[in-house]
């Protein structure tokens, strides 16, 4: 969430247009949605505690080439490996709460997002002030060693050896396919076109937040009250898989769906960049508002109970 604060600045210092802004956005959250199909695989097979600390150490690291990134081309690849690493923790997140709470993962799941929206809250902030007063780079500098110490956390905090997947069978195309099998039958297309809208809304509104900011204010008052009813559905619909997935391929299959609705989600902030460069800045964030709304109302349409997984 930092990222979208320093945006305006990235955009001075690198000559970059909105649609090219917005694009560096996608890119960030496309290797973050890229990789959440292998993290989960690897959370099925080995323990979350070293892929979560393993995604920690990437993101603590990766920062480093974006600091010292010459040209618009290497902030561009060096943005990359950040959502690579961040890809790493979602999935192997969830599970590990299913399993250490499974008679109540949704509130750890809750508890465990409203923790990560507290520091999305204050992060940014420091990340502004440290970029007007100093500049861009110190904002993100700021981060790295509270990411190492983070890491270091988990190692200590978590338990090992959690996985309940089972050696090399985790990673063949046969298994994968059993697992999307099984998501059909649960009924998870309904489930990650939620997510998908979800994603949307979320990327292109944080993405380009700060920067409207710059250049607008009434019409992002009136739709941020809309996109904030939106956060507890996050919980909802992500608790909702974790229960319909069987527990031996839980990484793998939270991974194919958020993997799936991410990817797609992702094109978001490159398409809202294009429009708020054609002007219609004010009229994209009312689409987002709206969206907002569709994702509320399909997410009651929710079952009240996630079906049985066949496993």
């Amino acid at each position: 969430m930092a990222d979208p604060v320093r945006l305006p600045y990235l955009r001075s210092s690198f000559g970059l247009s909105l649609t090219a802004a917005g694009l560096l956005v996608t890119v960030l959250w496309l290797g973050s949605a890229l990789g959440q199909l292998p993290g989960g695989m690897l959370a099925d097979r080995y323990s979350e505690r070293t892929v979560m600390v393993a995604g920690t150490g990437v993101v603590a690291a990766a920062p480093v080439l974006v600091l010292v990134a010459p040209t618009a081309a290497v902030l561009f690849a060096a943005t990359a490996p950040v959502g690579l690493g961040q890809s790493l923790y979602p999935i192997a997140r969830i599970t590990i709460l299913s399993e250490v709470y499974p008679d109540r993962i949704g509130s750890a799941l809750g508890v465990a997002m409203a923790t990560s929206d507290l520091g999305q809250t204050v992060v940014p902030p420091v990340a502004g002030v440290l970029a007007a007063g100093v500049a861009w780079q110190a904002g993100l500098g700021v981060v790295v060693p509270f990411l190492l110490l983070a890491g270091g956390l988990l190692w200590v905090v978590l338990p090992a050896g959690t996985s309940t997947g089972s050696g090399g069978a985790t990673f063949s195309v046969g298994h994968v396919g059993a697992v999307c099998a099984e998501l059909r039958r649960s009924n998870m297309t309904f489930v990650g076109f939620i997510l998908f809208l979800y994603v949307l809304v979320w990327q292109s509104f944080t993405g380009f937040y700060p920067t409207y900011l710059v250049e607008g204010f009434w019409a992002l008052a009136a739709v941020t009250v809309v996109v904030s009813t939106m956060l507890g559905s996050g919980a909802i619909t992500q608790s909702f898989l974790s229960d319909s997935i069987p527990a031996a391929v839980r990484g793998t299959g939270l991974g194919v769906v958020r993997t799936t609705a991410a990817t797609l989600g992702a094109a978001g902030p490159v398409l809202f960049g294009a429009t708020a460069d054609r002007g219609y800045f004010d009229e994209g964030y009312v689409v987002l508002g709206a969206t907002t709304a569709a994702v509320v109302l399909l997410t009651l349409r929710l079952p009240k109970s996630p079906p049985s997984p066949a496993w």
